[in-house]
Order: C-alpha cells, then sequence, then structure tokens
C-alpha cells in the first residue's frame, strides 16, 4: 500500500486519521495514525483495512482510551513480589501533579502503607516513582493506589493491581569451608538465597549441632542474596 487514502483505520464507531505510511511490505505494514476523540474511558477494539473491502476485512487491535483530564496510570513494573516486602516497583503516570520530593507521594498496597522510595521525573506530562512494597500476611493480588499526601479525597490517584508470592525457603548456595578445626576460630562465608535483606548481626543466629557460633558478621545483603561470616566455635565429641 502506498497511498494513504487507500486505509482505514476505525475504533469503536469514529475514524482515526491516518498520518503517514511508514513501511508497505508483502509481509508487514506499518502506518502511524492520529487517534479520534473518544467519548469513553477504556479499551475500544479498533481495526486497519482497506477501504475498498471494507470494514471486518483488516487486522483488529484494541486501544487504551484515559481521561486526559485526570491521572492515568502508564506502567507499573514488576507485577508481583514476594510477601516479605521491599519490592522495587517502578510506577509512571500521565497527568499526575507535578511534585518536588517523594514525600509529597504516598502508596498503599491493600491494607499496608507501602513506601515512596524514589521520585526520578515529574513534569506536566508523566511523573515516575519507585515504590517499595510492605510485608503481607499472605499471598494473593491486592489493589495498590497512588495519590498525593495532601489529597485527602484520593481524587488525583492511580489505582493498580499487585500480586504477592510466596518466597521459597532460605537455602545456602555456598560455603567456603566444609570442615574445619574442632579447636574452632575457623572463618567460614555462607552464602543464603531467599533469606531476605538484613543490617544487624543481631538479626541471624548461627549453631553447629547445639553450640551457637562464636561471631557472625554480615558481608552484604540483598533482595535475591545474603552472605554472612562466621567464627566456628570449639566443637566437644560426646
Amino acid at each position: 500500500v502506498r497511498d494513504a487514502s487507500a486505509l482505514a483505520v476505525r475504533c469503536g464507531e469514529a475514524f482515526a486519521q491516518i498520518y503517514s505510511i511508514v513501511l508497505s511490505t508483502p509481509a508487514v505494514l506499518k502506518v502511524q495514525v492520529i487517534m479520534p476523540a473518544s467519548e469513553y474511558v477504556g479499551e475500544t477494539l479498533c481495526e486497519i483495512y482497506e477501504a475498498s473491502k471494507g470494514r471486518g476485512s483488516g487486522a483488529q487491535f484494541l486501544f487504551s482510551f484515559f481521561d486526559d483530564t485526570k491521572p492515568f496510570l502508564l506502567a507499573a513494573s514488576p507485577a508481583s513480589g514476594l510477601t516479605r516486602g521491599d519490592t522495587a516497583v517502578t510506577v509512571s503516570i500521565l497527568n499526575f501533579p507535578v511534585v518536588s520530593s517523594a514525600a509529597e507521594v504516598s502508596a498503599i498496597f491493600g491494607s499496608q502503607f507501602g513506601r515512596v522510595a524514589l521520585l526520578l521525573s515529574s513534569d506536566e506530562d508523566s511523573t515516575v516513582l519507585v515504590l517499595k512494597s510492605p510485608p503481607a500476611r499472605t499471598h494473593g493480588a491486592v489493589d495498590v493506589t497512588v495519590y498525593l499526601v495532601s489529597d485527602k479525597s484520593l481524587s488525583l490517584s492511580v489505582t493498580f493491581s499487585f500480586v504477592y508470592t510466596i518466597a521459597p525457603p532460605p537455602k545456602v548456595v555456598f560455603a567456603s569451608l566444609s570442615r574445619g578445626s574442632a579447636d574452632g576460630g575457623d572463618i567460614v562465608e555462607y552464602t543464603i538465597s531467599d533469606f531476605g535483606v538484613v543490617s544487624d548481626p543481631a538479626q541471624i543466629s548461627v549453631t553447629f549441632g547445639p553450640v551457637p557460633a562464636s561471631a557472625v558478621s554480615i558481608v552484604g545483603s540483598t533482595v535475591a542474596f545474603t552472605t554472612i561470616a562466621v567464627v566456628t566455635p570449639a566443637f566437644e565429641s560426646a
């Protein structure tokens, strides 16, 4: 197809304007389209077809119309995280009020307050935030509402779904030593998956049989892996 007038794009009962044909081959057709105004908010079934063949002869697609007088969620990723919380969720919102700091925005995951960790950008067109999910008591989907702290009526908020999943049990994936002196004092590093983020060694208990380790320190801790250094205790045979 070389002539844009040979094509038609219809969304619901309204026709879009074909701005240009970017690419046209026997296998691929790529066009730029100016979408029509819509009385409806939400997904609308559209179709692009050759005008001479009529409606029903072309390719269908869905297009989402939103109310451009209100905030609209453009994207939220990832859509799920572990029940232990601390999942970083990047949220992009169109037509959100311009804010200058993360402290001006709040987020609720179900009935629990999350944390607005970062404000990446905010202008008249869009606002991009990074949320941190709170721990959840159970797995499943919850509604997440992002809103201005000053907006008590939540009239300028957006809501999306977030799914909590159950974390697998912690597992030691690396040990620097598998045996040591019966007198103790060996330093062993353990890397553990799905342990959760820890910052204080007092949160961790390590025992060798019934005997606690002589000392524990944290080498590093992220959502995925935690590495600790342990000083082995003396061992007394029975």
